[in-house]
């Protein structure tokens, strides 16, 4: 059990920090490129691991079925849903933009109530209206002001970067009800991760690929937080199956570190604060629900 809470705030903290790199890297690197290089690095990383714990035969092991769920995986969660949260955080940065791309438990649970057959649990209700709240909360106070960290000082603008993350949202909110069939068919987290990220790099790709040469003129810096995004995979479908509501802890995560290190960037209000925190305690709220029998 303590290492089952060591592993979901790890996970926490590895969401949470991934954003602050992106955030990074995007000062000089367009979102396609940092998302590219998130999944190279994580794909390398994976099979590392995978062969020096000596699972590798696993990857042969699944079938054709599995197989195109697990390619559907990499393309709505690593590949449309990162490239959307990393292109939601350009437009109006990381205390904005990750509360928004969290709550994608929500769309999780609705997708396992609608097609999987779960029942509402009242904990699921009490954790939307929590999310709801927390969310209208970064919206009055983002667009009743002129932030620094878009483009353009403009409500037009900061609506086109909410909208980008609630998409992000969805698309993680997919990945995660397709990551739970996984799980139950006894797919393991790396191979699926694995699979996932190789066809996320495949088709992301070929929508980006003339943001590829922005990578070679990119400083080192850069370079290394848009890679350091991998960080996060390694533990994202395994921290779902043992303590996932302390996930919810990422936005808080990412709030912290944004305030610690991004302060010339953006700025953080009371009213973002407390909004972030509702969301975080909606999200534990639904995961809680979804696991209780």
């Amino acid at each position: 059990m303590n290492a089952g809470i060591f592993l979901g705030f790890l996970a926490a903290c590895a969401y949470g920090s991934a954003a602050v790199f992106a955030r990074i890297g995007l000062k000089s690197l367009p979102a396609g490129a940092v998302t590219l290089l998130g999944l190279w690095a994580g794909f390398i990383c994976l099979i590392i691991t995978i062969f020096s714990l000596n699972q590798h035969r696993d990857l042969l092991d699944v079938g054709v079925s599995t197989l195109s769920l697990m390619a559907l995986l990499g393309v709505t969660g690593f590949c449309l849903g990162r490239f959307s949260f990393y292109r939601g955080i350009s437009y109006i940065g990381v205390a904005r933009a990750t509360p928004i791309v969290a709550s994608n438990p929500l769309v999780s649970t609705v997708l396992a109530i609608t097609l999987g057959g779960e029942k509402l649990h009242f904990l699921t209700g009490i954790g939307t209206i929590a999310i709801i709240g927390g969310i209208s909360l970064i919206l009055s106070e983002s667009l009743s002001e002129k932030i620094q960290t878009v483009k353009k000082t403009d409500k037009t603008t900061l609506v086109i970067g909410y909208f980008i993350s609630l998409v992000a949202s969805i698309c993680y909110g997919i990945a995660g009800f397709l990551g739970k069939i996984l799980v139950n068919e006894s797919i393991t987290p790396i191979v699926s991760t694995i699979y996932a990220t190789f066809f996320a790099s495949i088709v992301l790709g070929i929508l980006v690929r003339k943001e590829i040469k922005s990578i070679a003129k990119a400083g080192f810096k850069s370079i290394i937080c848009a890679s350091l995004t991998f960080y996060f995979w390694g533990v994202e479908l395994s921290s779902l199956t043992t303590v996932a509501p302390l996930i919810a802890l990422q936005a808080l995560v990412a709030m912290t570190l944004t305030h610690l290190f991004l302060q010339k960037l953006e700025r953080i209000t009371p009213k973002i604060f407390f909004g972030t925190f509702l969301v975080a305690i909606g999200v534990a709220l639904i995961i809680f629900g979804s696991n209780i029998d």
